[in-house]
């Protein structure tokens, strides 16, 4: 089953040093965002959809999941904060910007990328579906199904997958971008990742989600 793979690769990640949540707590919030991955890849390849879906990802599943899940390590490493919306916008993150208040006195920050893919508004988005992307946690789904429409359209424009990878991050484009040369590298070490490895990695980010965050009773 893909999710359980996806989940796997996510569990073995280590928290980020500004995770709040205990080891519990993180597991639900990675497995919740491991299902709604693994439901935006049923829709894009129309697995169990209906007659009437239409294909965006002629692929192999898997490829799509590893570029995915490729995308939100890069994007986000899988951060609480950045997942529940409270970016630093001040220091950049979210792909923040500012503007001079002159009724305030002062610069606005405001956030403009939203979920682990780091999504930004853009036409092809409807105001009910961002609306609910911006929900943070709550939006994971929807979020989930536009990252992988829009990686599936990267790909489908450049027929590669470092190109796919770097006209998501940048928004036009085939151009293989210095960032995208990194992606590439982690992309391929996932095929590499063993059971036993993955347990591993996963014992590891437990020790220390448990050293962050210890879950008192």
């Amino acid at each position: 089953m893909l999710k359980v793979f996806i989940l796997s690769i996510l569990l073995s990640r280590m928290p980020h040093k500004l995770d709040k949540e205990t080891w519990p707590e993180r597991v639900t919030r990675l497995d919740k965002t491991a299902g709604a991955l693994d439901s935006a890849i049923q829709r894009a390849t129309c697995e169990g959809q209906g007659e009437e879906c239409k294909r965006s990802w002629r692929g192999n599943p898997k490829v799509l999941a590893k570029l995915m899940i490729t995308t939100m390590i890069h994007e986000s490493a899988l951060a609480q904060h950045v997942h529940e919306n409270r970016c630093y916008l001040k220091l950049g993150e979210c792909d923040s910007d500012r503007y001079y208040s002159k009724a305030q006195g002062k610069w606005i920050y405001y956030q403009k990328a939203f979920s682990l893919w780091q999504i930004q508004k853009g036409d092809d988005i409807s105001s009910e579906d961002w609306a609910i992307i911006k929900r943070g946690v709550d939006g994971t789904e929807v979020a989930a199904w536009h990252a992988t429409r829009r990686m599936a359209s990267a790909y489908r424009a450049c027929g590669t997958l470092g190109g796919a990878i770097s006209r998501y991050a940048r928004g036009n484009g085939c151009h293989i971008w210095e960032g995208s040369k990194e992606r590439m590298v982690y992309y391929y070490a996932l095929d590499k990742y063993s059971k036993r490895r993955l347990e591993k990695r996963t014992a590891a980010a437990k020790t220390r989600s448990e050293k962050q965050n210890p879950n008192v009773d």
